[in-house]
């Protein structure tokens, strides 16, 4: 997939100019919404959620992440660097902090940048454009495709999403209830379209959802969580 490939060259680029290291313990944040985020920060080892807390208190998340990997603040201009998400880990995290200073970083590294943004700019419209606009179903089928785009593994029966995912987690993805997720999945589930094994979503018949989804009109390479 076009971004993991170009994050990872990034990264890689990054890793020396790492002042220092730190580890963060699972369930605690690497930074929360709305603070100055003025760093450059890379995920060496561990696991993280990016959410955004809307305006009534309710969760929305944006994507599930592993390492290698990394966090760029925002840069609209060279004095604000407000964040409009958070991040949490959810396990150990080591990461890498880089101070996000112009001399930091030579003109090829800042093309990465613009370029690595736009990526995920386009990511993020395609995803909000499944969930936007698709019923609850459809869009929780874009959200599992994602996911098994992103963390999915081929088993005998289908594809196994290898990320543990509560009723809760996939809630706050298609920005709705853990009730309405429950009565999907058993329905889906009914229909023969996934199982489950060990706690962990086998996807069964992936080719039915890209249907309902019409995934042969969309951009694959960027269909990731």
């Amino acid at each position: 997939m076009i971004m993991q490939e170009f994050t990872n060259d990034l990264v890689e680029k990054l890793i020396p100019l790492v002042k220092r290291k730190i580890v963060i313990p699972s369930n605690k944040m690497l930074f929360t919404q709305g603070i100055n985020r003025n760093s450059v920060i890379i995920i060496f080892e561990g696991e993280y959620k990016l959410t955004h807390i809307l305006p009534n208190s309710k969760e929305f998340t944006v994507g599930y992440y592993k390492a290698p990997n990394m966090l760029l603040p925002q840069f609209l201009d060279n004095n604000n660097h407000i964040s409009l998400f958070r991040a949490e880990a959810k396990s150990n995290c080591t990461i890498g902090i880089i101070p996000f200073e112009e001399e930091n970083f030579d003109k090829e590294i800042w093309r990465d940048f613009f370029y690595y943004n736009n990526l995920m700019a386009q990511k993020n419209y395609l995803q909000m454009r499944d969930l936007l606009f698709n019923t609850k179903r459809n869009a929780l089928f874009s959200i599992l495709i994602r996911f098994s785009n992103s963390y999915g593994i081929k088993v005998d029966n289908g594809i196994k999403i290898t990320v543990k995912l509560s009723n809760i987690d996939l809630a706050e993805y298609t920005g709705t209830t853990p009730e309405t997720i429950s009565r999907i999945l058993k329905i889906i589930k009914e229909d023969g379209l996934i199982k489950y094994q060990k706690k962990h979503i086998v996807i069964t018949d992936i080719e039915y959802m890209k249907k309902e989804l019409s995934c042969n009109c969309c951009n694959n390479k960027l269909c990731g969580i």
